[in-house]
């Protein structure tokens, strides 16, 4: 659900390795690469992430559910919100519309998204402080961006365009 993130796998027999890709300028760099920096300093933290995701990868495994990627990446939120609030990180990013609070805060503010529409939530750490939605033939529609709209509109507006195309 994060826009402009290229994600790559490699498997083998022993391991699984999951390389995520930005462009120089991504509004989500910072946050990434302060969990980085804050899992990579922090041995508890580091054990409490690797037992969580195991945990959520054998319950989704045993449930045999299609959305299992989507799934376990949301199980993970809470834990990386808090890392991300716990080493300062006082940012804001993008996402796309994909769970339930999301769709909540979308319905409050904007009841007629089109299935095809690109639809988007707008965070401040983890606290939802706007809605955007775009269409391939209308202009982009912001809803109830709570703060800082000037920089909403000069840094995120060039790549909801380009998710348009």
């Amino acid at each position: 659900n994060i826009p402009f993130r290229y994600f790559y796998t490699k498997r083998t027999n022993t391991i699984c390795s999951h390389i995520h890709a930005m462009l120089p300028g991504d509004p989500e760099l910072e946050g990434f690469l302060i969990f980085r920096n804050y899992m990579n300093n922090h041995h508890e933290a580091r054990e409490k992430y690797s037992a969580l995701k195991m945990k959520i990868k054998n319950l989704l495994n045993a449930s045999g559910d299609e959305q299992l990627l989507n799934k376990y990446t949301l199980a993970k939120n809470e834990f990386i919100t808090s890392i991300l609030k716990e080493a300062g990180f006082k940012g804001y990013c993008m996402r796309l519309v994909c769970h339930n609070a999301e769709h909540d805060y979308e319905q409050s503010v904007y009841k007629s998204a089109r299935p095809d529409d690109i639809r988007v939530i707008f965070y401040k750490v983890a606290d939802i402080i706007g809605y955007a939605n775009a269409n391939q033939n209308d202009r982009i529609n912001f809803f109830q961006v709570s703060e800082n709209e000037e920089y909403f509109n000069t840094r995120f507006k060039s790549y909801l365009e380009t998710l348009k195309c």
